[in-house]
């Protein structure tokens, strides 16, 4: 589950190639890749992959942390997501992709 969650990640950020950054800003909207299942998914894969290691290592540390780092992504996300609201291809690309972390949920 690690394993996958951290291929996951590499490939979504793979796929935004230039485009990474450390500081949220419109580097263009990729629609591509693993970006047409849900808007941020190498946030997917850090969650599965904190999630496995939590599986493997339960403690109630341990899913405090995944909780604390889950609520900072989802700060990043709606911080980001109001950054990119202003771009017409972004409305038009989360109108398409309505799931923002996982598949069919959220």
């Amino acid at each position: 589950m690690q394993l996958i969650g951290l291929l996951i990640a590499l490939f979504s950020l793979g796929t935004l190639g230039r485009s990474f950054g450390i500081v949220a800003a419109n580097r263009g909207v990729k629609t591509g890749g693993p970006y047409r299942f849900v808007r941020h998914p190498a946030y997917f894969g850090y969650l599965v992959s904190y999630a496995g290691y939590v599986a493997e290592n339960p403690s109630a540390a341990n899913v405090g942390l995944l909780c604390l780092s889950t609520a900072f992504q989802l700060v990043r996300i709606r911080e980001e997501e109001q950054l990119l609201a202003r771009d017409s291809a972004y409305h038009d690309y989360r109108r398409s992709v309505r799931h923002r972390l996982i598949p069919l949920v959220y």
